[in-house]
């Protein structure tokens, strides 16, 4: 079975908490996730939104999540942080990455192929 790519995006101002304060390789959905799901998480900052690739990790464990409004919990035991995270702005793919994306509206979203190639991209480079 193939591994599907979804895109995780923080927003502090609807979350109540900033990226930093999160829990690393976690995220909260409404949405179905499955275990070995890769997921991308990035988050936005300032008006205009300045965009940034902070980790990618391999879903391992589901749980019901306690956080209101969010039924599961998604998260591995280890994952890739970016360090120092990743500007994506400037990459000329971006753009139309983030209106396939419903500008980061939909929540937890599956990634498309040519973006995945986009993303893997990135980490290969910085961790080959």
């Amino acid at each position: 079975m193939p591994l599907t790519h979804r895109i995780s995006y923080h927003k502090a101002e609807k979350m109540g908490y900033s990226v930093d304060e999160a829990d690393d390789f976690t995220v909260v959905t409404r949405k179905s996730v499955q275990e070995g799901d890769r997921v991308w998480s990035i988050y936005g900052v300032g008006n205009p939104r300045r965009y940034y690739l902070a980790q990618t990790w391999i879903v391992d464990r589901i749980e019901r999540s306690e956080q209101q409004g969010f039924e599961t919990c998604a998260s591995a035991r280890e994952g890739l942080k970016f360090s120092p995270e990743i500007h994506l702005n400037a990459l000329p793919w971006f753009r139309q990455f983030r209106e396939s994306q419903g500008n980061f509206g939909f929540g937890l979203n599956s990634i498309s192929s040519e973006f995945v190639n986009e993303f893997e991209s990135i980490r290969r480079r910085l961790r080959p």
